[in-house]
């Protein structure tokens, strides 16, 4: 800012103009702010609609924010289906964890942050039930443990504590059936 008054005033100087022209040369600058003044009686009446124009913003304002969330409360609650939850409460105990800790997590993160949380949640509990699922995609491994078929794939990104499981009566038989 002070480059400015610098710049102006050499470009005054160079350009021999005689000077600029100051607020003092048009008005007077008063010393202090005015005092305030109540309006005029007769542009009281011209003010009237704006005063309520702003008032009634103010009531709509207040007014709005509990009618929106009694809206949202209403869509929501219509939205929830409670023979699902029902079915996902009576499937097991990982969804019904599964299920509990997602609600929580809604109420203390953002929607979107708790929705990542369950399906993370609810990822890791599909890959531990697949894992130990004992039935027509499994294979033994060499080490004599029957493993998911998938279990290779479980190990190679690390999440190899799915991968076993409870000991197979064919275990260590090879997967043609020659041993």
């Amino acid at each position: 800012m002070d480059d400015d008054v610098l710049l102006a005033s050499l470009a005054v100087a160079l350009l021999g103009l005689d000077g600029v022209h100051l607020v003092a040369d048009v008005a007077e600058i008063p010393g202090r702010l005015p005092a305030p003044v109540l309006p005029a009686p007769a542009m009281l009446l011209e003010m009237l609609p704006a005063a309520g124009a702003v008032a009634l913003i103010g009531l709509v304002e207040q007014i709005a924010k509990p009618a929106t969330a009694a809206l949202l409360i209403v869509a929501a609650f219509a939205a929830i289906r409670f023979g699902e939850i029902y079915d996902v409460w009576h499937t097991s105990l990982a969804s019904r964890l599964v299920m509990v800790v997602t609600f929580g997590m809604t109420l203390a993160l953002p929607v979107e942050q708790a929705v990542a949380v369950g399906l993370v949640l609810s990822a890791e509990a599909w890959l531990a039930r697949e894992a130990q699922q004992d039935g027509p995609g499994r294979v033994p491994w060499p080490d004599g443990i029957s493993r998911a078929a998938g279990g290779r794939l479980l190990a190679a990104l690390g999440l190899g504590a799915y991968a076993s499981g409870p000991r197979s009566p064919d275990a260590g038989r090879s997967c043609r059936g020659d041993a």
